[in-house]
C-alpha cells in the first residue's frame, strides 16, 4: 500500500497552501478541458477571491504588461461543480460559484454548466461529454464518520449521480435535507487526469485519518480504488491526526 506521505503535499501555514492552490487554478484555467470545482470556505474565503482577481478586467496590477490585454481562460476550458442543495429557497451551491469567480465564468459563458436539480440527466450529458473531466478539485467533509468528497460518502457511497439524504451535522449546516451529487463513475472517467483534495485546518485532521483507515468514508473509497490519481495539499493541522 502507498504511504500517504507519497500521496500528500503538506504546508507549514493555510497561506502557503492556499497561495499553491490559487497558482494552480490560475495555471490549469489556462489549459483545455472539464475542470469540476468544490464550493465552501476552503476554497470561497480566499482561494476564489485571488483567482477571479487574476483574471479580473480590473485587475492592472496583472495585465500582461505588453499586450495590456486581460488574462483569458483557455477557450476550450470548460467548469461545473460537483453537488448542488434540494433546496430552492436558498443560494445554491452554482450560484456560490459564479458569485465567487465571475470573471472565469464570464469567459465560459455556456461552457459553465450550473446543476439544475430536476435536469440530472443534462448535466450528466455535461460532465462525461468527450471523455469526462480532466481535473476534479475536491474539498473534505469534518465529519471522520463519513468523510465526505462531493457529498460521496453522506448516506452512502453512491456510484453514479444521485439524490442523497444528508448526514445529521451536514443537514443542520446546509439547513437542508437532500443534495444532489456526483458518484464514484466519474473517477474512472477516462481523460482525468489528477484528483486534488484540498483540506485546511484541524478540523479536517480527523476525517484525513479516517479515510486513510476506512474505506467506507468517502475519502476512503477513493483511497482505495482511484490512489493513483489522488494528491492531497493540506496545511500542517489538517495533518496533525496522521501518524
Amino acid at each position: 500500500m502507498q504511504e500517504p506521505t507519497k500521496i500528500i503535499k503538506s504546508f507549514q501555514t493555510s497561506k502557503e497552501l492556499e497561495d499553491t492552490i490559487i497558482a494552480l487554478l490560475i495555471e490549469e484555467f489556462k489549459k483545455p478541458g472539464l475542470i469540476l470545482l468544490p464550493t465552501g470556505n476552503t476554497f470561497e474565503e480566499r482561494i476564489y477571491k485571488e483567482v477571479n482577481k487574476y483574471f479580473s478586467l480590473q485587475n492592472h496590477e496583472l495585465l500582461n504588461s505588453q499586450t495590456q490585454e486581460r488574462q483569458k481562460v483557455d477557450s476550450d476550458l470548460r467548469i461545473s461543480h460537483l453537488d448542488e442543495l434540494l433546496d430552492a429557497s436558498r443560494n445554491t451551491f452554482s450560484t456560490q460559484l459564479i458569485n465567487s469567480l465571475p470573471s472565469v465564468i464570464e469567459q465560459l459563458s455556456e461552457d459553465f454548466f450550473a446543476i439544475n436539480i430536476d435536469e440530472i440527466e443534462a448535466y450528466d450529458r455535461f460532465i462525461f461529454r468527450a471523455g469526462g473531466p480532466r481535473l476534479i478539485f475536491l474539498g473534505l467533509g469534518a465529519d471522520p464518520s463519513i468523510a465526505h468528497v462531493a457529498f460521496i460518502g453522506e448516506e452512502y457511497i453512491n456510484s453514479s449521480t444521485a439524490i442523497v439524504t444528508l448526514s445529521e451535522a451536514t443537514a443542520k449546516m446546509h439547513n437542508c435535507t437532500q443534495a444532489l451529487t456526483v458518484g464514484t463513475d466519474i473517477f474512472k472517467s477516462n481523460n482525468l487526469e489528477r484528483i486534488i483534495i484540498v483540506a485546511k485546518g484541524n478540523g479536517k485532521a480527523q476525517s484525513i485519518e479516517a479515510g486513510f483507515k476506512d474505506p467506507d468514508t468517502g475519502l476512503g473509497y477513493l483511497l482505495k480504488h482511484h490512489r493513483s490519481k489522488i494528491t492531497i495539499y493540506a496545511d500542517f493541522q489538517a495533518l496533525s491526526e496522521l501518524d
